[in-house]
C-alpha cells in the first residue's frame, strides 16, 4: 500500500472508530434511565441494567454504522 493511502485510511479508520463509539455512548445514555427504573425493584439491578445494554449493542451498532460512514468520509476530505 502507498503512503498515502495508509494515511487516508488511517484518517478514515480514525473518525469511524470515533463517531461510532460516540453514537454507542449517546444511545446508551438515552435508555440508561428507562432501564435502570425498570430494573430498581431487582435484588443486582447493575449485572441486569449491563446485559440489557449489551443486548442493545448490534441495534446501536447498526444505526451508527451509516452515520459513521459518511461522517468520516466527509472529515477525510475535508482535512
Amino acid at each position: 500500500m502507498r503512503t498515502i493511502d495508509r494515511y487516508l485510511s488511517g484518517m478514515l479508520l480514525r473518525g469511524y472508530a470515533t463517531v461510532v463509539v460516540a453514537i454507542v455512548v449517546m444511545l446508551a445514555l438515552e435508555n440508561l434511565p428507562r432501564l435502570s427504573k425498570a430494573f430498581e425493584h431487582v435484588s443486582a439491578p447493575l449485572p441486569l441494567l449491563g446485559a440489557s445494554l449489551l443486548a442493545l449493542l448490534p441495534e446501536y451498532l447498526a444505526i451508527a454504522n451509516p452515520v459513521a460512514i459518511y461522517l468520516a468520509t466527509a472529515w477525510t476530505i475535508r482535512s
